[in-house]
């Protein structure tokens, strides 16, 4: 029996525990988080190994990584923060982009996977960010890398937003370039020369 758990949350890391040690015939242990794996290392009688989330490759394939096709949209793929939210809500109205947020933590609804889908290969710039930015009472001192990053790489637009306070990103996602909020003079600046020169994002899709 191989167990693959993600959203383990830190709050819940003492109930997880008491489970666990009460299940039978456990043979390994994967969890998303690389923060939760380090904790939980040693506790079982069973190897516990970090295996970060994915996305379909089939699925998320960006037609043929052309950027001519490409439309000034902000896509905020996943989760909102309220400050990402606000830049460029800013953003899109001063540089004539459309900005996007899909349910259920959005405004935008897509009846079909195929709209949306649609719209990942069609932005631009993808927004990503961890869910402790916003719900720290829920994520404890968890920070992971999400499916919603993959994805965001794979639309070959440029992907920019917050890495997870965990060290997820640079040892799952090696090398891949990222814009980084930091200030929003500085993160407007990196995000237009980005799109000017997209070489590298669509390498990296």
């Amino acid at each position: 029996k191989w167990i693959y758990l993600f959203d383990t949350w830190e709050p819940n890391w003492k109930g997880l525990e008491r489970s666990l040690n009460r299940a039978n015939n456990v043979q390994a242990l994967f969890l998303s988080s690389l923060q939760a794996a380090r904790h939980f290392e040693g506790r079982f009688p069973f190897p516990v190994t970090w295996l970060p989330q994915a996305a379909n490759s089939k699925e998320f394939n960006p037609i043929a990584s052309d950027w001519t096709k490409k439309k000034n949209i902000v896509l905020n793929i996943g989760r909102s923060n309220k400050l990402l939210k606000s830049f460029f809500e800013k953003f899109a109205e001063k540089h004539g982009y459309e900005y996007i947020r899909p349910l259920i933590y959005g405004d935008v609804n897509f009846e079909r996977r195929e709209d949306l889908l649609e719209v990942v290969y069609k932005s631009k710039i993808v927004v990503v960010h961890p869910r402790d930015l916003d719900s720290p009472e829920i994520s404890g001192c968890v920070s992971t890398l999400t499916a919603r990053y993959f994805e965001a790489y794979q639309s070959a637009g440029v992907v920019c937003g917050i890495k997870p306070r965990s060290d997820e990103f640079d040892k799952a996602l090696v090398g891949m370039p990222f814009v980084s909020y930091e200030d929003p003079d500085s993160f407007e600046a990196k995000l237009l020369n980005a799109v000017e020169q997209p070489e590298k994002w669509i390498d990296a899709s």
